[in-house]
């Protein structure tokens, strides 16, 4: 029997059961599914993929076409792009810059524009020019008056300071169909066109002064809600909706007449539109609560040389607003206005000037005034100090609780200043300003406004009794100084040809601006008859060589005089150190005078029978004007009389041939 030996007991590893569907040969089992990791994209079918293959053709036909577009259009302006009536499709910047500035310049300088009141005074523009030109040359009227009476305005490149945008309209054709749509708005261009309007670039102020001397005759201006500060306390202004010209669509108008005719008077229409309130009485006010609660506590300034404390009476006086747009949304946000400010500030902050008085000299060079220092010292940067003040009281997010403190920095005075940097550190200051108006039609006589103004702007009047004369400064304003005939007074008529009309308005702003100012009057004269547009009894007659306009100053600093104007406005500003004089003015009743004739004058131009009155008949009158002038601490210094004594002006009939004189007519009647 054979020995055996004993088994071992050992442990059997499991069997690991594999997969048959890997190994088994057999097509009729079915493997067990993949579990997925994604969706899994379908094959193209034979189809799909002819259409995949066609979309990357056209895209490689559009890509290749892109780049060859890019290399052939390049730095150019692309097919199908116009501006206006010029294709510039092709053109490089400076050839379409050119093209455009070639046909419309010329079109902009040799076009005149008339606007009309409305479409009756278009159908009768002949004698809707001649009636504006009757009341608008006709200084016995008010503006008021002219504008009632006003049916067309006429202005040119020259009054608007038009300029045409070739530029700008060059890069917007050069931008489309680049940054402006891409290849969308290329083949936009290319199969369909597409046209930019031409447009000009106008002076603000010139274009504003037109719109709102329009708004002003046919229409009614808006006027928006606002507050006013009186004795410390904010109060809110009523307010109005307008009709007005849309300013944007006025200036399409205008543009099209400038532009798109070789025509060189072109006419429009004016048409005025509702316009609503940009800020309403809820809104004036939360800008008047704003204001109350950011003054009520006054302001300490305080600094090392001075400190001084402005009460809520002292801070409403400066407080102003200003009307602001953010999208459509308009906000009347308050603020203090350093012009109002500046002064008071200075005064009180007081600049160092080592106990001494101050005295300035003013020169001009390269045109522009000069302003010299005989006192050195030590000046405060009021204007930092009063924005940073306006700032923190009408944030939105300031809660003023308190009365706050503004420090108040010095800086040496330079020995010669510039005449900003002086007026703005309150070495001098405005010390009287006088505005007229006139109308803007009468072209000849604001020519002569403008050049007498332009002669005297920057005129010096030396300290310690240094005199200024009309005459002395603009010589004799005849043809050969440039001046013009134009409507004006002579002999107690108005006449519309006489060299020089309108000088004596420029007299009259600049006696107004040293009346309030409260200078010595060496010479004045009053017009031979009232002018209504000037204050009663304050008018300024000059007239070569005789009726001159003269007046001192007797302050121990110099006086300068600056003229300015606009299309309808001069102004004349005198500044310096301000002696402080307190003006005071009594005007006396009005007594009565000789009274005026009829008389009628024979026009061949008009018809036969026909007959109109030029010029209306006024009684002559007289009235004087008391001035008083005080020292700040009430001590009267001197008074003026100035009396005005005005002739009758006679009513003057303009009639054709073989005309009776209906006034004569029905005085035999009366007297029957």
């Amino acid at each position: 029997m054979k020995q055996t030996t004993p088994r071992k007991n050992i442990k059997k590893k499991p069997r690991v059961r594999r997969d048959s569907a890997r190994f088994s040969p057999s097509p009729l089992k079915k493997s067990a599914p993949k579990k997925s990791l994604g969706k899994q994209k379908p094959a193209l079918s034979v189809g799909q993929s002819k259409v995949f293959i066609v979309v990357c053709a056209l895209f490689a036909v559009v890509l290749v076409g892109s780049l060859v577009d890019w290399g052939i259009n390049r730095g150019k302006v692309y097919s199908g792009i116009s501006v206006g009536e010029v294709d510039l499709g092709g053109k490089t910047a400076q050839e379409a810059t050119e093209l455009l500035e070639n046909l419309y310049w010329s079109r902009v300088a040799h076009t005149g524009v008339s606007v009309f009141a409305h479409d009756a005074a278009l159908a009768n523009r002949e004698e809707s020019l001649r009636i504006t030109q009757e009341y608008l040359s006709d200084e016995l009227i008010t503006m008021e008056e002219a504008r009632e009476h006003r049916l067309v305005w006429q202005v040119n490149a020259a009054s608007l300071s038009v300029a045409f945008d070739a530029e700008g309209l060059v890069e917007d054709a050069l931008a489309f169909g680049r940054s402006n749509g891409g290849i969308f708005k290329r083949l936009q261009a290319l199969f369909f066109k597409h046209t930019i309007d031409p447009r000009a670039r106008y002076d603000k102020d010139a274009f504003e002064t037109l719109a709102h001397d329009i708004d002003l005759s046919i229409g009614t201006p808006l006027v928006n809600y606002d507050i006013l500060v009186e004795e410390g306390v904010a109060e809110v202004v009523e307010g109005h909706s307008g009709n007005m010209l849309d300013r944007e669509e006025f200036q399409r108008e205008l543009d099209r007449a400038f532009l798109e005719t070789d025509e060189k008077d072109v006419a429009f229409v004016a048409h005025t539109q509702y316009a609503p309130l940009q800020i309403s009485k809820e809104m004036a006010q939360e800008a008047c609560e704003r204001v109350n609660a950011g003054i009520s506590f006054g302001a300490h300034f305080s600094s090392e040389e001075a400190a001084w404390v402005a009460d809520s009476y002292d801070l409403g006086k400066w407080v102003s607003t200003a009307v602001e747009a953010s999208g459509e949304t308009w906000t009347l946000r308050p603020y203090l206005d350093y012009e109002k400010a500046k002064s008071m500030v200075v005064a009180y902050m007081k600049a160092d000037y080592d106990g001494k008085e101050v005295k300035v000299r003013f020169l001009v060079e390269k045109g522009k005034p000069i302003v010299e220092l005989d006192t050195p010292g030590t000046i405060p940067m009021t204007e930092d100090a009063i924005q940073a003040l306006s700032d923190y009281l009408f944030s939105e997010k300031s809660k003023v609780e308190s009365r706050p403190t503004v420090t108040v920095a010095y800086i040496p005075i330079p020995s010669k200043l510039s005449f900003d940097d002086a007026l703005n550190y309150g070495v001098i200051t405005r010390i009287a300003e006088y505005t007229t108006e006139y109308t803007t039609y009468a072209t000849a006589r604001n020519h002569n406004i403008h050049l007498a103004a332009d002669i005297l702007n920057n005129s010096i009047i030396v300290r310690d009794g240094g005199t200024w004369s009309f005459h002395e400064r603009a010589g004799n304003c005849n043809e050969d100084a440039g001046f013009q005939g134009a409507g004006a007074i002579v002999e107690g008529e108005i006449v519309d040809n006489d060299i020089g009309g309108g000088i004596c308005q420029v007299a009259t702003t600049v006696f107004n601006a040293v009346y309030e100012a409260g200078y010595p009057v060496l010479q004045r004269h009053n017009h031979s008859i009232y002018v209504a547009g000037y204050p009663d009894g304050r008018d300024a007659a000059v007239n070569w060589p005789d009726l001159d306009f003269r007046w001192k100053n007797n302050t121990t600093s110099d006086t300068l005089l600056t003229m300015s104007y606009t299309d309808s406005t001069l102004t004349a500003a005198l500044y310096g150190v301000s002696p402080e004089y307190v003006v005071t003015t009594n005007v006396g009743e009005w007594s009565e005078g000789d009274k005026f004739k009829k008389r009628m004058v024979e026009d061949e131009e008009l018809p036969e029978g026909y007959s109109y009155i030029k010029t209306e008949g006024v009684d002559g009158s007289n009235i004087t004007v008391v001035r008083t002038v005080s020292d700040k601490s009430g001590n009267i210094l001197y008074q003026d009389n100035f009396i005005s004594n005005y002739e009758a002006v006679d009513q003057i009939r303009l009639a054709g041939p073989n005309t009776p004189d209906p006034d004569k007519a029905s005085s035999a009647s009366s007297n029957n």
